[in-house]
C-alpha cells in the first residue's frame, strides 16, 4: 500500500445541510480573536477540505488508513461553496454577487 496515494485514504462521508442551516451559514460572519468581524458573510476559514495524511495513520471503522479525505457538507439547491484563495471556503446563494 502506498501511504502517499490519497486513493488509499479514508473518505469521510459528508454532512447534508438543510435549507435553514444553509441560510444561517450564508449570513454568518467569522469573528477573530480580537473581535473583528469578517467582511465576507458565509466565510468558513477553519472548514477542512481535501486529503490529510497522519503520522502513523488512524483507524476508522476498525480499519487502518494512512490519512483521511475531508468532504465539504452537501448544500441544498440554491446555495453553493466557493473557494476564496488564502481565506477558506464561503457559502453563497446562487445568483447573488460574489
Amino acid at each position: 500500500m502506498n501511504i502517499y496515494d490519497p486513493k488509499n485514504y479514508y473518505n469521510s462521508p459528508p454532512e447534508t445541510w438543510d435549507a435553514k442551516t444553509c441560510e444561517k451559514a450564508a449570513k454568518k460572519r467569522f469573528v477573530d480573536g480580537y473581535g473583528t468581524r469578517s467582511h465576507l458573510p458565509g466565510l468558513y476559514i477553519f472548514m477542512k477540505s481535501g486529503p490529510e495524511r497522519f503520522n502513523g495513520g488512524n483507524v476508522y471503522e476498525g480499519k487502518w488508513y494512512p490519512g483521511v479525505i475531508h468532504n465539504l457538507p452537501v448544500l441544498v439547491k440554491g446555495f453553493k461553496w466557493i473557494m476564496v484563495p488564502t481565506w477558506g471556503w464561503r457559502i453563497i446563494k446562487e445568483g447573488e454577487p460574489k
